[in-house]
């Protein structure tokens, strides 16, 4: 069209404009807006106006099909919608899957479905969606179907929902969890041994860490520090990290006390090396730890080699405490973070 439009000399003047009006008026009958706009924009030059207003424009696409649309009806009071909801449930075809997943894809306004199916005398139709809801993946039909087998009392019902997804869900496990911990310890252990084995270790690490803190009863944190030790042991990175944090934490609680244990607290504090010496080669954060560590020892060459291992692999919020270290402890001001560092650690010119 643009060639066919312009005032130069071209090739096979006579049939590049008719070439060009039977294209776009092919694209239009496929339904082409932009092809349209094309057009009528041709024909307006050319003088054609007539031509160009007679032209009819394509038909809006259809709107997206909603596979939950009748569910969405059905909950609204549309007393044809529910009937056909009744069959498409009682018949468990491929139609009640697709609603059930994608019962919970539409506008979060329109999640309160599974209450105004009740109210609207369906109440029956609930469980059988959600249970497919959850089996297609969805979580929110999932912690909706835990929530409904709640609260009719099934609670082994919805601990089995939860089993089911536990090993690869950080929600599911967490619920699962403390749901059977302390009441239930073995298998609370079976469902972190599963998520473990499965490879989801910062999952298990996130369900135990807040046992570890101090005001805890003593029976979890002893649980949680042993499943942490138990996975630190195996080389795991992530829960040698954690269980390092624990024992420098429980080495400054002995250190408040008014009659220190000093053997323990140094030995708390080596196996805190220890473990983060062990992790240090794979994981930022230990390096980090472990120039924070050598810093309080005033060892400030040592802690500048773990700021610069740490920085070296992304941990870029060292590069202040790098500087604090290379000037002996004296922290930097706004002025000389913004510098860059040659090897020796001098100041570069501003990045």
């Amino acid at each position: 069209m643009q060639l066919a439009l312009a005032d130069e000399t071209v090739e096979y003047a006579d049939t590049l404009q008719p070439l060009t009006e039977e294209l776009l008026t092919r694209a239009c009958r496929e339904g082409n807006r932009d092809a349209y706009l094309a057009l009528e924009h041709f024909l307006y030059d050319q003088g054609r106006h007539r031509d160009a207003e007679a032209l009819t424009p394509p038909a809006e696409p259809p709107a997206p099909h909603d596979p939950a649309q009748l569910l969405h009806d059905a909950a609204a009071g549309d007393a044809t919608a529910l009937e056909r909801l009744r069959k498409v449930v009682s018949r468990q075809n491929e139609t009640f899957r697709q609603i059930a997943a994608a019962a919970f894809t539409a506008s979060p306004a329109l999640w309160s479905w599974p209450a105004k199916l009740a109210r609207a005398g369906a109440p029956e139709l609930v469980e059988p969606l959600l249970r497919a809801g959850a089996d297609s993946g969805d979580r929110q039909a999932r912690q909706r179907l835990v929530s409904l087998l709640d609260d009719q009392g099934r609670t082994h019902e919805a601990e089995a929902v939860l089993r089911t997804v536990s090993a690869t869900d950080m929600y599911a496990l967490n619920s699962l969890f403390h749901r059977l911990w302390p009441h239930r310890p073995r298998t609370a252990r079976e469902v972190l041994t599963e998520a473990a084995q499965a490879g989801h270790i910062l999952h298990v690490l996130t369900v135990l860490r807040p046992l570890t803190y101090g005001g805890r009863l003593p029976r979890d944190r002893r649980f949680a520090i042993t499943a942490i030790r138990v996975l630190a042991r195996l080389g795991y990175e992530p829960a040698q990290v954690q269980l390092a944090r624990t024992l420098l934490a429980e080495a400054d609680e002995l250190e408040r006390e008014k009659t220190p244990h000093h053997d323990l607290v140094a030995r708390k504090r080596d196996g805190a090396h220890q473990l983060l010496r062990q992790a240090a080669p794979g994981h930022r954060e230990a390096r980090s730890l472990l120039g924070r560590l050598a810093e309080q020892e005033d060892n400030y060459t040592q802690a500048a080699d773990w700021y610069r291992q740490a920085i070296d692999v992304g941990d870029y919020e060292m590069f202040p405490s790098l500087l604090q270290a290379l000037r002996h402890g004296t922290p930097p001001n706004e002025h000389e973070v913004l510098y860059g560092l040659d090897a020796d650690g001098s100041l570069l010119p501003p990045w």
